[in-house]
């Protein structure tokens, strides 16, 4: 699991589960989106999304936790660049 696949999951939230749509927001291709979702649900060992054929249509109830997860690393993030700046300012 690394940053960058759930930025992908907070993105796929974002854009209503459109996998083209967060591709374009992190400027790559769909299949990289679609292949690094992959790797976190084998990684996870269960779906985080339900699925009819390839589009997702929302997140399995696993996919609801870990949203709820991913939203607090994202806010942690952005308070980790909030003490960055306060601390570059105040020098």
């Amino acid at each position: 699991m690394n940053i960058s696949q759930l930025e992908i999951l907070r993105l796929l939230q974002e854009t209503d589960y459109n996998v083209t749509k967060t591709a374009e927001k992190m400027h790559v291709v769909q299949s990289a989106v679609s292949r690094q979702l992959i790797l976190l649900e084998e990684e996870l060992g269960a779906p985080l999304f339900e699925r009819h054929g390839k589009r997702l249509h929302g997140p399995t109830p696993l996919g609801l936790r870990v949203l709820e997860e991913v939203n607090l690393v994202n806010q942690a993030m952005k308070n980790i660049r909030a003490l960055a700046d306060d601390f570059i300012d105040n020098r």
